[in-house]
């Protein structure tokens, strides 16, 4: 598994009940792939703040998970939308100014 921060691949650890996929089926699911829109990405400015800030915030609460919603459209009139910002406390841990993400931290 890849993760963006890292840049290195993490191996999961095998469970007892973990059978092996077979060469075929990972040659079959590496195939026919569309073009992903998310080449070129570049890590945000902020990004560097929010793993500190989400690094204090885990501390603060030792195994407890912890669930900051951004919220999503609220409507204001039936076809029509408040305009969107995220919850406070989300875009300060995140950096993010996106609408239905859930950061989860343990």
């Amino acid at each position: 598994m890849a993760t963006f921060d890292s840049g290195k691949e993490r191996k999961l650890p095998l469970r007892p009940h973990d059978i092996p996929t077979p060469e075929p089926l990972k040659k079959f699911m590496e195939k026919g792939w569309a073009a992903t829109p998310l080449d070129g990405l570049k890590k945000s400015e902020v990004a560097s703040f929010a793993v500190e800030r989400r690094k204090k915030l885990s501390a603060a609460f030792p195994g407890k998970r912890l669930v900051i919603p951004a919220g999503t459209f609220k409507t204001r009139s039936n076809d029509t939308d408040y305009r969107f910002r995220p919850h406070t406390a989300f875009a300060w841990l995140t950096g993010i100014n996106g609408t239905d993400a859930v950061p989860i931290q343990y």
